[in-house]
C-alpha cells in the first residue's frame, strides 16, 4: 500500500456524543489521499465502539486506511497526537479534534497551499463556533493570514494566533523542531509552545482566511474546565519565548 498524502490525526476522549459525526466530516472531504488515525485515549464512555462502527462504514467502502488505537490510561491531547504522529510516514499531518467538524474543502483548500508554498510549515484557519448541540453561535476570523501578521500577535498581544484543531502541517518539520514538549507545566498549551519553538526556529506560517472547520465549545472540554491553568501556562510560555525572541533580535 503506498503511503499517503496526509494522515488525519483525531485522539478522543469520552466524546461518544460527536465523535461520529468528526470522523463523518473527514469521509466527506473533496480531498482523498488521507489515511485516518483515531487513537482512544482511555475513554471510559462508548467513544471507542462508536468509533470503530463509523471507521469502518465510512472509510472500508472508499478503501481509505485507517488505523484504531486504545490506550488504556488517559495521557492527554498532545502525548495522542505524538504518539500518532510517529506511526504515521506521510508527508502531512491534518489535525481534527473529536468533537470538531472539518467541513468539505477543509484539506483540499490546505494541502494545495502547502504545495505551493514550499516556505510555509504550518497553515491554520477561520472557523464557525457551535454550540454543544451543533447550532452556529459564532466566527473566529481573527487568525491572521501572514507569517509576520502571526508573529506580531504573539509578540505583541500575548495571543494564540493559531486555532490548533485547524491546522496541517509538514510532519518532517514537527520532528525537526521536536514536536510537543509535553512537559508538565505547559501540558494545557503544548500548542502554543510549539509555535513559539517554530518562530524561533524561523518556520513559517500562514491561515488561510476561510472558515473551514466548525469548532465546538464544549462545557466539558479543556478550554474551559482548566481556564486558570491554561492561562497561567499560556503567560509562562510566553514569557520564556519573548526573552529568547528579544535576544535573537539583538
Amino acid at each position: 500500500m503506498s503511503i499517503p498524502l496526509v494522515s488525519v490525526i483525531i485522539p478522543v476522549y469520552n466524546c461518544e456524543k460527536y465523535i461520529k459525526k468528526a470522523l463523518k466530516s473527514i469521509a466527506n472531504q473533496s480531498f482523498d489521499d488521507y489515511e485516518i488515525l483515531v487513537y482512544d485515549d482511555g475513554s471510559t464512555d462508548n467513544s471507542f465502539g462508536i468509533a470503530s462502527y463509523a471507521l469502518t462504514r465510512y472509510f472500508e467502502p472508499k478503501s481509505i486506511h485507517y488505523l484504531h488505537f486504545l490506550d488504556s490510561k488517559n495521557k492527554g491531547v498532545f502525548q495522542a497526537r505524538t504518539n500518532v504522529i510517529r506511526t504515521s510516514q506521510s508527508k502531512y499531518i491534518a489535525l481534527q479534534d473529536a468533537d470538531d467538524i472539518s467541513l468539505p474543502n477543509r484539506l483540499q483548500k490546505q494541502i494545495d497551499f502547502l504545495e505551493q508554498n514550499e516556505d510555509v510549515w504550518c497553515v491554520g484557519s477561520h472557523s464557525i463556533k457551535i454550540d454543544e448541540e451543533g447550532n452556529e453561535i459564532g466566527e473566529m476570523t481573527y487568525p491572521p493570514s501572514s507569517d509576520i501578521d502571526v508573529i506580531k500577535m504573539i509578540t505583541n498581544k500575548c495571543m494564540n494566533p493559531i486555532l490548533d484543531p485547524s491546522v496541517v502541517f509538514r510532519r518532517e518539520v514537527f520532528l525537526e523542531i521536536g514536536g510537543y514538549s509535553l512537559r508538565k507545566d505547559r501540558k494545557l498549551v503544548d500548542d502554543f509552545d510549539m509555535w513559539c519553538k517554530s518562530i524561533l526556529k524561523n518556520k513559517k506560517f500562514y491561515n488561510i482566511q476561510d472558515k473551514l472547520i466548525k469548532y465546538r465549545i464544549n462545557l466539558n472540554g479543556n478550554t474551559l474546565k482548566f481556564k486558570k491553568d491554561m492561562i497561567k501556562q499560556h503567560m509562562m510560555v510566553w514569557r520564556e519565548f519573548m526573552r529568547e525572541y528579544k535576544g535573537k533580535q539583538e
